[in-house]
Formats: structure tokens, sequence, C-alpha cells
């Protein structure tokens, strides 16, 4: 595959996901796994331990800013290792740390082994998390032609992209694809957002909205499933889709109707077919007129045949005259 040039502004406008996704991580003190429980506590850096380190390096901190900037001469750094059970260097090490960033989380070792994407530089982890978030483009040419080039994310495309605008160092197919499952491992979330956008988070992640009517009516709640029997209409053969309005708070149906999915066109040919606007209408009238009441709110699955009227977030707020 020929590399094409990236556009570069926009390469360094849009292209890291996040800090944290570069590198491994150190957990935060507050979401430690189980895992990473047993291995603090193996390395005798459990969550208690942890915060008498913290307490301890603190106060040593104090001193040295009282002191000029330094402990020598107090045996503070000593009395802390004796106190703690470790050398004096590693308590430097823990000042360091500490004092570079003033966090719990900077106490916390680093787990073993190699940094997936720790040798890559800057410029090369910008350009691979561009391709890996960006794996198509649209391009228009001169007569106004719109071409998606598509397979941007494939990793010996963007070793073709490496070896043209950051070549120093050169890495091989192998680490460019341990580094990208790293992004995708460290923030799934974050890569699901940037490459299919908000509304797939929303319909395909989060939680659905709670439901806590408190009075019969109060919410009424339309949906439509397709079922798996055949009935026979105008003579054709089909299944039908079940068109179902019930009460959030009883779950009593309140009205149901049966669309048949074929029907005959208006030359009498069969076609596919699918409930519609006019069927919503139909069956939310009649379920007001039988029942001889209107509901609050009416909560709808964002299908497009209910997308028309006072439609917000899948809501239909109705008033006491409709």
């Amino acid at each position: 595959m020929e590399a094409q040039q990236p556009d570069q502004p926009e390469l360094q406008l849009n292209s890291i996901l996040s800090s944290r996704t570069l590198g491994r991580r150190v957990p935060d003190f507050d979401a430690l796994s189980k895992e990473d429980d047993e291995r603090l506590e193996r390395r005798n850096k459990g969550r208690q331990r942890l915060k008498e380190i913290e307490k301890v390096v603190k106060k040593l901190i104090e001193l040295k800013e009282q002191n000029g900037r330094t402990l020598r001469g107090t045996r503070a750094r000593a009395a802390a290792a004796k106190q703690l059970g470790v050398s004096v260097h590693t308590i430097d090490n823990f000042i360091e740390r500490y004092e570079a960033d003033p966090r719990i989380e900077s106490l916390i070792d680093k787990k073993r082994g190699r940094t997936p994407g720790g040798t890559f530089t800057d410029l090369q982890q910008a350009i691979i998390c561009y391709f890996f978030i960006n794996p198509e483009k649209q391009i228009t040419d001169n007569n106004k032609k719109t071409t998606i080039i598509q397979g941007l994310e494939d990793v010996s495309y963007i070793l073709d992209v490496l070896k043209m605008f950051a070549p120093d160092a050169s890495h091989s197919e192998r680490a460019v694809r341990r580094f990208m499952q790293k992004l995708n491992q460290d923030d799934p979330l974050v890569v699901a957002l940037a490459r299919k956008g908000r509304k797939y988070i929303e319909s395909k992640i989060l939680p659905a909205r709670r439901n806590d009517p408190k009075l019969p009516n109060d919410r009424w709640q339309i949906d439509a499933r397709p079922l798996p029997i055949y009935i026979r209409n105008d003579g054709l053969v089909c299944t039908v889709t079940l068109l179902l309005i019930i009460d959030d708070l009883s779950q009593y149906p309140i009205r149901a109707r049966l669309i048949p999915r074929r029907l005959r066109d208006e030359k009498g040919f069969p076609k596919r077919s699918d409930f519609t606007a006019a069927d919503v209408g139909i069956l939310f009238a009649s379920a007001i007129h039988y029942s001889r009441t209107c509901p609050g709110t009416l909560y709808n699955d964002h299908g497009s045949q209910l997308g028309s009227g006072r439609l917000s977030n899948g809501v239909v707020y109705c008033q006491p005259d409709e």
C-alpha cells in the first residue's frame, strides 16, 4: 500500500488520545484492583504501607524546605530508613518521586517489563494514535469527486508514514501493533468515542435511563418488536410487528397493534413493510381514547417513526388538552 502523506496540522491537533494511554500506567490508589493489591503486598507496599511511606516522606520534604533544601546533617534520612526498614537510597528515591508528583500514586511501583510504546518518540506516538483513531479519510479531488480511503490503521501503512516523517528510531510491525493494542486496552471508551462518535457511546455502552414513575399513567412506554409468528394478510404470508404501549408503573398493557411486515403496493405486487409514524399516531390516539387518560410522558426507543412531534431525548411530553 502506498503511503499517503498525512495532513500535518490536523495530525498535531487531534492525534493524542490521552496522556494516560501512552506507556504503562501506575494504577490509581483508590481504584486498585485485586491483582494490583496482591502485587503490592508481595513487594511490601500494600495500602497501609503506602500511606505510612507518604506520611514519612511528607515530613522529610517539610524538613528539607526548612533546612535550605537539603537533609544533610539532619540524620533524618537515616531515621526514616530505619523506621520504614529500607535503605537511605530508597528514601532518596521516594522523596525525588514525591516531589516530582506529590500524590500517593507516585510511590506505587510500575509493573515490571518493557513499557509498550516507551521507545517511540512523541511524534511517532502522535502519528500512530492519529491513524489508529482515524482509520479512514475522505478526499475530494479537483473534479469534486469524493473518495474515502480506508485501512489507514493498517500497521504496514503506519510504518511507511513513520519512515517518511519520523524515521528515528526505527521499529518493527510487532512493536507498532503492541502499542496500538495498548491504546485500545487502556482507554477503550476513548477509542470508541474517537472512532464511532458520541451517539455510539450513548446507544451501545451507557446504561439505560431509569424510569421511576410514582403514579399510574405518569409514564407510558411505546416499543415495537418483530414476532416469530406468521399470519396471512391480503393473501400474503408474512411475519408481524407488535406495537405496544404499557404503563411504566404497573407494566399493564394499555394498547397493542399488529402490523404486517409485507404489503401489496399500488400495482398489487408484494413489498416489504414496517410500521410508520402514522401507525404510531393511531395507536397512541386509540390508547388515549379507550383509556380516557393522557399520560404525563411517553417514552420510546428513538426509532425514526417516533422522531416527529415534541420529542426530546426519546420522550414525548404531553399536555392535558391533547
